[in-house]
């Protein structure tokens, strides 16, 4: 004698007869979606935003230890490794507490689409102070103004990091 032979819990227990075990019917035997019909004109100007924010974010990224530590008189601004090392992680650490705490109300209050816009945005003016602070490190060497801007990159480069929607 079978040990659950049409008592309450059989009909309950999957076998053959359930859809997703089953064989297709006739109706049921087409091919499934092809991917370009999953891409959708919606579909694609979210890939086409996130690959812009991506190698934006990228190209920045792979700038600024860079031209941190390249030599003033070659267009850097000649930072030792401790220091990148100190200016990087005050970043990290500060990037993450003001994303939590700000991020849900920036959010609210621009929306996203804005919030995306003016991040993308504002990415020109993160890179535009490279420039900036090589020319303050020239002419004045490490003065307060070359940590003003920088400090201002860094600020940029927190509202960039919400345009992902972290």
């Amino acid at each position: 004698m079978p040990l659950l032979e049409h008592d309450e819990y059989s009909h309950n227990t999957p076998g053959f007869e359930t859809p997703l075990l089953s064989s297709p019917g006739p109706e049921e035997t087409s091919s499934p979606p092809s991917l370009s019909s999953a891409i959708t004109p919606r579909v694609q100007r979210a890939i086409l935003n996130y690959s812009l924010l991506a190698l934006l974010d990228i190209t920045f990224i792979a700038l600024q230890p860079l031209i941190l530590s390249t030599p003033v008189d070659s267009d850097g601004l000649g930072l030792s490794p401790a220091t990148i090392g100190l200016v990087l992680g005050s970043f990290g650490l500060l990037d993450g507490i003001i994303e939590m705490t700000c991020f849900p109300w920036m959010c609210r209050k621009l929306g996203t689409r804005r919030l995306y816009s003016v991040a993308i945005g504002s990415f020109s003016g993160a890179i535009a102070a490279f420039p900036i602070m090589n020319w303050f490190a020239r002419r004045q060497g490490y003065s307060l103004m070359v940590w003003v801007v920088m400090g201002i990159q860094l600020a940029i480069m927190i509202l960039d990091g919400m345009a992902f929607g972290e």
